[in-house]
C-alpha cells in the first residue's frame, strides 16, 4: 500500500503519541524511540523546520491512502556545506511493517533530498535484522546503495 508524506505538524502530535504508546516495542530501534514520545520533542521537530533559512532537519509523517498515519521519516543532520544528510525512517506498529510503507517513504526522501534540496549524499543507518532492506533484497536504490557502507549517492559512486 503506497504512502504519502506530509510535513510534521501540530495536528499530527496526538496521533503520533497514540501510535508510539507501545514505546517498549519501539525502544529496540534506538533514539528517539527508546523512551516515551513527548509533545515537546515533536514540537521541537516542527519548529526546527520553520523559518526562511534552510533547516538542518525536515520531518514528515507517512500517511496511507486511507489517511491513517503509520510512521515518520526525516532528513536530518544536514550538513549544507558538504551537502550530506541522514535519512531516518520508522514504521511504528509491527502490523504495518513489511507492507512497503518504509520503502516508499525512503524513495520519496531520497528523491526529495537529491532533486529538491540538491544534496549529494544521503546516509541511512539500518537496524540489524531489517530484512526488508538487507541485501540481496535492497530494492530502494534510486541512486545506489552500498551494503558495506549504507549510503545513497547522487552520482552513483559509493564513498
Amino acid at each position: 500500500m503506497p504512502v504519502s508524506l506530509r510535513a510534521l505538524s501540530e495536528s499530527h502530535i496526538p496521533a503520533i503519541l497514540e501510535a508510539c504508546s507501545d514505546w517498549e516495542e519501539l525502544a529496540q530501534h534506538g533514539p528517539p524511540y527508546w523512551r516515551p514520545r513527548s509533545p515537546a520533542e515533536l514540537r521541537r521537530k516542527i519548529d526546527a523546520t520553520s523559518g526562511p533559512a534552510p533547516a538542518t532537519e525536515y520531518n514528515f509523517v507517512m500517511r496511507t491512502d486511507g489517511g491513517r498515519l503509520v510512521g515518520e521519516c526525516s532528513l536530518h543532520a544536514i550538513d549544507w556545506r558538504s551537502r550530506v544528510a541522514q535519512v531516518g525512517i520508522c514504521v511504528w506498529s509491527p502490523e504495518d511493517r513489511t507492507h512497503g510503507h518504509g520503502r516508499g517513504a525512503v524513495q520519496s526522501m531520497v528523491e526529495w533530498g537529491f532533486d529538491h534540496l540538491g544534496l549529494h549524499r544521503l546516509e541511512a543507518w539500518i537496524v540489524d535484522g531489517n530484512a526488508a532492506i538487507s541485501p540481496p533484497r535492497a530494492t530502494c536504490r534510486p541512486r545506489s546503495f552500498a551494503s558495506a557502507s549504507p549510503s545513497f549517492n547522487n552520482n552513483g559512486t559509493n564513498f
